[in-house]
């Protein structure tokens, strides 16, 4: 099965906003130190960099005509700082025929289309928003921190190694993909809230495949997964030492499924799907097939574990966990092999049942035992052999209250810890932001300038939305933002002929990240506002104190 995407394979060549033209001789990788520059370089307009050093936006940039990048970077060691602007466009790293790799691109507060290349080497991005993900066919030691990313998501289409993707928001069609000889992958505390919406019959939140069978040491853990009916983790084709640890998944077709690999289900919160675990034995990549499920919380779904094997194998073993609540099925087993789900809890003392009820020959008995499945907990299917269960279940654990542990938690932030958003904006304070698909918001209406998310004094991110409306844009800039005291101050100026009625106002967010889904759990703290019209001015807001309480906003 292959869902990949194209990638962006456009490229051109602009000016550099610094009073001079960036030549257009590429930095060979091996570069020396006498390229990289010493100072940043100012943008403010579409460009390709070819020297090594740091550039940083002063406005807002794009789009471009025609079907390029607005950025391309042909250089090693180039770090871009977005400095609260936005790229209206795509960032294109190296040429497109495989001739020129560069190593080195750092991102930082950047909002932009899709980072693309055919290889993306040593790449770091932090606290920023790609609306059209990151894509590349090689890769090499890349890291993706607090940010969000849309579109695609991550995809990397044929190996690489060391990749660390970390408390990160995914909220568009897909997640996170790595096909063919991944090894040494991290995805750690990510949020995927996916639309479900893709060209392909269906989306996914991470999918990790192997044809070649040299996927291995992926660490999959403490994220949180709302499948929107798409897959939630899918792990295909031969990928070995494959663990999913400690995951919270919801709304997905399918849970978690391994697909011919082999690796560690454990502590993970899955429920509400319509299959929580699929295990599917086929024929071996490298003899590949053994799965360990145990001390999961597999609830309420229409199916908790489903099996199928067409070989021989003994090597998917389901321990310890609790299944229960399960519509149909709480282990469907339709394939060659017996499954192994013995010492699990059911969801009542008594054991599971046998599905269908109706059968003739339910109850149905251990394959082993002979102990009959006929308890009022989640049902067994029945084996070829009338009567008998192709799934293990006996002994059973549990009672009629399940005693099976429910995953650790995840860490609370300490309690003096707070959260909060800023948002620079055009009209009235939005006391309350709606639901996620509704339009009360202030991007939604084209009236947020800016905005900062921080937490206990730290600025984490800035950022200026593309959605802004292109009179208001023209007539404000934003020139920083400062951090004193709980207040939060916004500089700006206004430019000539202008004059404009801008807001700032400030939210207590109930965690880390944001998303439009709970967007209306967070309070409003304070706001100031006026009107202005040319030159430089000021705002400032209170933020919320560390311990809870609010500012009252006067009226």
């Amino acid at each position: 099965m292959s869902i990949r995407t194209p990638l962006v394979a456009c490229v051109f060549v602009l000016v550099v906003a610094t009073g001079s033209v960036v030549g257009t001789i590429s930095t060979p990788i091996g570069y020396s130190s006498s390229s990289t520059q010493t100072e940043a370089t100012l943008l403010t307009e579409c460009t390709t960099i070819t020297t090594s050093g740091t550039y940083t936006l002063t406005q807002d940039i794009g789009p471009v005509t025609g079907n390029g990048p607005c950025l391309r970077v042909d250089a090693n060691e180039v770090t871009l700082d977005g400095n609260g602007y936005t790229i209206d466009g795509d960032i294109r790293v190296g040429d497109t025929d495989r001739t020129e790799f560069y190593r080195g691109l750092a991102l930082r507060n950047v909002s932009a289309g899709i980072v693309a290349g055919e290889a993306l080497y040593d790449l770091t991005v932090s606290s920023s928003d790609l609306n059209g993900g990151i894509g590349a066919l090689f890769f090499e030691n890349v890291t993706v921190t607090d940010s969000r990313l849309g579109g695609s998501g991550i995809i990397f289409d044929e190996q690489g190694t060391d990749i660390v993707v970390e408390n990160s928001t995914f909220d568009g069609e897909e997640g996170i993909a790595l096909f063919e000889r991944v090894q040494n992958a991290r995805l750690v505390n990510n949020v995927f809230e996916l639309t479900g919406h893709t060209e392909r019959a269906e989306s996914y939140a991470v999918f990790l495949s192997s044809t070649s069978g040299t996927t291995r040491d992926v660490l999959v853990t403490d994220n949180r997964i709302d499948g929107a009916g798409g897959a939630g983790i899918v792990v295909s084709e031969g990928g070995v030492d494959i663990d999913v640890l400690r995951n919270n998944i919801t709304n997905a077709s399918v849970g978690i499924e391994y697909l011919a690999a082999g690796g560690t289900v454990a502590e993970n919160d899955i429920s509400y799907n319509d299959v929580g675990i699929g295990l599917y034995a086929v024929e071996p990549v490298d003899s590949v097939i053994d799965v360990l499920v145990r001390n999961n919380r597999i609830i309420d779904n229409r199916v908790g574990v489903f099996s199928e094997s067409i070989v021989e194998t003994d090597g998917l073993q389901v321990h310890d966990n609790l299944i229960a609540g399960n519509s149909e099925f709480g282990v469907n087993n339709i394939g060659q092999s017996l499954i192994d789900a013995r010492n699990n809890d059911w969801g009542n003392a008594s054991g599971p049942s046998s599905a269908p009820a109706n059968d003739s020959e339910a109850p149905f008995a251990d394959p082993v035992t002979g102990t009959l499945a006929n308890g009022s907990g989640d049902a067994v299917s029945e084996g070829d052999t009338p009567g008998v269960s192709n799934v293990r279940f006996d002994p059973v654990t549990g009672a009629d209250t399940p005693i099976v542990p429910e995953p650790e938690p995840k860490p609370e932030p300490e309690p003096e810890s707070t959260f909060y958003q800023v948002d620079f904006v055009t009209g009235p304070v939005i006391e309350t932001f709606g639901a996620a698909d509704s339009d009360e918001f202030y991007s939604d209406q084209s009236r947020l300038v800016g905005f900062l998310h921080g937490s206990d004094g730290d600025i984490d991110r800035t950022g200026r939305p593309s959605t802004l409306d292109e009179k208001v844009a023209a007539c404000v800039a934003i020139n920083g933002y400062d951090l004193s005291n709980d207040t939060v101050t916004v500089r700006f100026t206004v430019t000539e002929d202008c004059n404009l009625n801008l807001t700032l106002v400030s939210y207590e967010k109930p965690g880390a990240g944001w998303s439009r889904a709970s967007a209306s759990d967070q309070q409003l703290v304070d706001a100031s506002g006026g009107s202005f019209g040319t030159g430089t001015h000021e705002l400032a807001v209170s933020l919320p104190t560390a311990n809870g309480t609010k500012v009252t906003v006067e009226r």
